[in-house]
């Protein structure tokens, strides 16, 4: 555990974080960054954290981001509701985390993170 400024914390009390096994939570929370799809795969990276995620496959995503975007396979800003989801991985034998698309999309073409 770090304080606020990023050093390690000097205490007798134990910090340590344990992961949990509990499900995700599906309650869709607005999201905002960039969206990208290209040969059948979409992924977004998320303002907030910077993290890029697989997208679960949603047909409304993929056409507005066709009416959005002039050229295939680059990043248009996509605000939208959705929640997180573990899913089978594209590789054998692995999970992932990503995003489910649960409505309110909007592709805009002039924002991205810096300037939403």
């Amino acid at each position: 555990m770090l304080d606020r400024s990023g050093a390690p914390i000097a205490s007798k009390l134990n910090y340590r974080l344990e992961p949990v096994e509990k499900p995700l939570p599906k309650t869709p929370m607005v999201m905002k960054g960039s969206y990208t799809y290209m040969a059948d795969a979409a992924v977004f990276k998320d303002c907030a954290t910077g993290i890029t995620f697989p997208v679960d496959n949603n047909i409304a995503l993929e056409q507005g981001y066709a009416k959005a975007n002039k050229n295939a396979g680059e990043p248009v800003f996509l605000t939208f509701n959705a929640h997180f989801s573990v899913q089978p991985s594209m590789e054998e034998g692995l999970i992932e985390k990503a995003v489910v698309p649960d409505g309110k999309i909007a592709f805009d073409r002039s924002k991205s993170c810096s300037n939403n």
